[in-house]
């Protein structure tokens, strides 16, 4: 397996994890300084994308030091776009395998959805 720096995965678009927590991160910062109750949201956000808490805080480190070295933040994340290649993709889940890991939300999930049907059966039908 070669080393990140010699395989980067290039910015997919917009919908990019890392590219939508850079866009964050920059417009969060107050001048180059990033407080904790937002980094504290913008870890929750990345760790939500599938972001292991190592690349967030890595993608935070990123954007917050290009804005240090005197780059206007919203640049910050076109500016940093190479760095931010070298932090791994997180790993797509296929929807079931996601269901098995939590049975427990499957299960309410199921039943939440069997409610809702009776529902709108007896309102339709009453």
């Amino acid at each position: 397996m070669k080393p990140p720096s010699e395989n980067p995965t290039p910015i997919h678009g917009a919908t990019d994890p890392r590219w939508v927590l850079a866009i964050r991160t920059a417009e969060s910062l107050e001048g180059d300084v990033l407080p904790p109750a937002k980094r504290e949201v913008l870890m929750a956000t990345g760790k939500r994308m599938g972001l292991t808490a190592f690349d967030c805080s890595l993608i935070l480190a990123i954007v917050q030091d290009r804005a240090r070295r005197g780059i206007a933040p919203e640049q910050c994340p076109a500016a940093s776009e190479s760095q931010l290649a070298l932090v791994p993709l997180p790993q797509q889940r296929p929807l079931f395998g996601t269901l098995t890991e939590k049975p427990g939300q499957a299960i309410l999930l199921a039943a939440g959805m069997l409610a809702l049907q009776a529902l709108l059966m007896w309102v339709w039908l009453g």
